[in-house]
């Protein structure tokens, strides 16, 4: 277990310490904001549903369980029960400077300081979110399933770039969110 630990918070501190610049920092909070609240799979939602609707008007309901537990799931049990601390809140307890570029160093990020988030880490809700909608929408839209997967990617990346969670805790947010579209596409 302590292994694993190690492992997490030099994979974080890794990819934390990144080359930071307007241009990636920008790039990284537009996906991060994208993902939030789902706010990109709502949009690719509501143009599929539009497209679908004809074909299968059935689609909405697959999707939106699948976002509800997962989300829940996620949120209402996993992270009360884990407690992670977020890197930025968990950085001094650590054996490892996982901030080395402190968030008030990096160019636009501290100008979202205030935002940073006070909740627990354990796991990513972006990521659930972002894997749990890839699996329905590639499922009805399966032309579309690369572009789903990167942007998906992409949002789980950007919260450990951003520094609000760590590399497990995305992968595990990943995990449960696919796992769980997975299994509610099967019923």
């Amino acid at each position: 277990m302590r292994f694993l630990q190690l492992l997490d918070n030099k994979l974080t501190s890794f990819i934390f310490n990144l080359p930071h610049n307007p241009a990636t920092d920008l790039f990284f909070l537009f996906f991060s904001f994208a993902g939030s609240f789902g706010l990109i799979w709502i949009g690719i939602f509501l143009y599929t549903f539009y497209k679908q609707v004809r074909e299968n008007p059935a689609f909405a309901l697959p999707f939106l369980t699948t976002i509800l537990i997962s989300s829940f799931l996620t949120n209402m049990i996993l992270k009360p029960l884990f407690q992670r601390a977020r890197p930025a809140l968990a950085a001094p307890a650590s054996d490892i400077l996982l901030f080395v570029n402190s968030l008030q160093q990096h160019p636009i990020l501290r100008h979202f300081i205030g935002a940073y988030p006070q909740d627990f880490a354990f796991p990513s809700g972006h990521s659930t979110l972002a894997f749990a909608a890839v699996v329905v929408l590639a499922r009805y839209e399966p032309r579309y399933t690369a572009i789903y997967y990167i942007v998906a990617g992409l949002i789980a990346f950007s919260r450990v770039y951003l520094g609000y969670h760590f590399v497990g805790d995305v992968l595990a947010g990943s995990l449960i969110g696919w796992v769980t579209g997975m299994l509610l596409m099967k019923l």
